[in-house]
C-alpha cells in the first residue's frame, strides 16, 4: 500500500499583548500565534474554499478578541487554575 502525504500552507498570525496582571498588579505581555491551512477542508460557512485573504482576516479578528481579554501574570494564572481545582468534588 503506497501512502501519499500533502503538506498544506500554513497561515500564520503573530499578536502580542501588554497590560497590568489583575491579580497582582505586575506588567506582563503575552504573545500568541494564531494559524490556519489553506487547503480544500478549509471552508466559510457557504461552502467555499477559504482563501489566504479570508484566512488572514478570520486571524486578525480572532487576534483582536484575544487582546482583549485581561493579560494575567503567569503565576497568577496558576494559582487561580489550582484554585478552581480545588473547589470541585471529584
Amino acid at each position: 500500500m503506497q501512502r501519499t502525504i500533502t503538506h498544506f500552507e500554513e497561515v500564520k498570525f503573530h499578536s502580542v499583548k501588554h497590560g497590568t496582571c489583575p491579580g497582582c498588579g505586575n506588567k506582563t505581555s503575552r504573545k500568541k500565534t494564531f494559524y490556519q491551512t489553506i487547503n480544500p477542508y478549509n471552508r466559510t460557512v457557504d461552502g467555499i474554499v477559504k482563501d489566504r485573504r479570508t484566512i488572514v482576516n478570520e486571524l486578525a479578528a480572532e487576534a483582536a478578541a484575544w487582546r482583549k481579554l485581561p493579560t494575567w501574570h503567569v503565576r497568577c494564572e496558576l494559582a487561580g487554575e489550582e484554585n478552581d481545582d480545588e473547589g470541585q468534588d471529584t
